[in-house]
């Protein structure tokens, strides 16, 4: 537990989350998703912080749904025909303070497509103060300027060490 009573912990999960985690909230779902010519693409609210595409799940809404929706929404791109390329990495139990627990699941996309062929636009209603207004592609290699915490999660760690299997 920090000072600020958040504690997380992270899954390495391909699959559904454990059994002691069944009865908790999924609050949030993230894609990271990169192109063929190995850039990722993020976005944000205020062009200053960035993240991965993905947010709050509708209740009844599958991973899948919750993916396509939201990337559609941040991204303006329609992943529909792509779920079964989607991978699930794991996810976070998060909890702060005593009673507000919940998880946060990241999944994985490589796509077919280079990033010269990609238009991106968000989607989201604009003057919502919480919608995506910005989406870029940034080579993996600087993801850590637009996203300086990356390199500090477990998540991304497991990317790394995937593409690297990839490369050889």
């Amino acid at each position: 537990m920090t000072s600020t009573g958040l504690f997380r912990k992270w899954f390495n999960c391909s699959q559904d989350v454990l059994k002691e985690h069944l009865d908790i909230e999924v609050r949030q779902r993230y894609l990271y998703m990169i192109t063929k010519d190995m850039k990722i693409i993020i976005v944000s609210k205020d062009n200053n912080i960035w993240q991965f595409p993905g947010g709050h799940p509708e209740k009844g809404e599958s991973h899948e749904d919750t993916l396509v929706r939201e990337v559609y929404e941040e991204t303006g791109l329609n992943i529909k025909e792509k779920v079964d390329k989607i991978r699930k990495i794991g996810y976070y139990f998060i909890e702060e303070g005593s009673k507000d627990k919940y998880i946060q699941e990241r999944y994985f996309i490589l796509l077919d497509e280079s990033s010269e062929i990609l238009s991106l636009s968000p989607k989201e209603k604009e003057g919502d103060f919480s919608a995506i207004n910005y989406v870029k592609m940034v080579e993996l290699g600087e993801l850590n300027i637009s996203v300086p915490w990356i390199t500090e999660v477990e998540d991304w760690n497991h990317i790394v060490s995937y593409l690297s299997k990839l490369k050889s």
